[in-house]
């Protein structure tokens, strides 16, 4: 990746959720990590290439009830190659923040870390979903609320090159983890489109979602 690529990565990367704008932040571990988003569903990624050691990681939170809910390793190889301790929320509930250690061998990948409020509003699965980001990295949440059976999911992609990005995957509640399927995934419209078929248990209540996360494969 270029020294152009891997700066865009540090900058606030939109996406969708259900159809509501919402834009993650991918940061280096020792700055700001802006979990910008709605007060009902946010994500930030914070990047671990080069690793960490006892960086402290302050994640801006667009709304003052939202918990972190999963932190995901992406790709999935690099689970227990980092550890996020010491989180507690600051300013009113505001602003998360953690110590970050990661092991300095890491290359590439980040720690993509969801953040709901079960509290908020959320309507279904949505048909289209806007994975609004760059040509390097955008992600996209689908709600797993109520479920769905055979559900056929659109996401609108911000490039041709974006492939869904090996185990990035991230589910929230941890619970709802064997309670979906997506299969059927495939490119179209050049590229910029990506569908797939959806399945999910219709006991999957408010603060469940689904987050993709699609990467330049060029």
């Amino acid at each position: 990746m270029t020294r152009t690529s891997r700066s865009a990565l540090r900058r606030a990367i939109p996406l969708a959720v259900a159809g509501l704008a919402v834009t993650p932040a991918l940061l280096h571990a020792d700055e700001n990590v802006r979990c910008l988003g709605t007060e009902a569903v946010c994500t930030a990624n914070v990047e671990l290439d080069g690793g960490a050691s006892n960086e402290r990681v302050l994640v801006q939170l667009p709304g003052t009830a939202l918990r972190l809910r999963a932190t995901t390793p992406v790709p999935a190889s690099l689970k227990g190659a980092f550890r996020a301790t010491g989180g507690s929320y600051t300013t009113g509930g505001s602003v998360y923040r953690f110590t970050l250690n990661a092991v300095g061998s890491i290359t590439d990948g980040y720690a993509s870390m969801t953040f709901t409020n079960p509290s908020r509003p959320q309507s279904g699965p949505a048909s289209t979903v806007r994975c609004l980001g760059d040509d390097d990295v955008c992600t996209a949440h689908v709600s797993l609320r109520g479920g769905a059976s055979n559900k056929r999911i659109k996401v609108m992609l911000p490039g041709t090159d974006l492939k869904l990005a090996s185990g990035a995957r991230a589910v929230t509640p941890a619970s709802s983890r064997g309670a979906y399927s997506i299969g059927r995934g495939s490119y179209s419209v050049g590229g910029s489109v990506y569908s797939f078929t959806l399945n999910a248990v219709g006991s999957l209540g408010r603060g469940s979602w689904l987050a993709l996360t699609f990467r330049d494969a060029s």
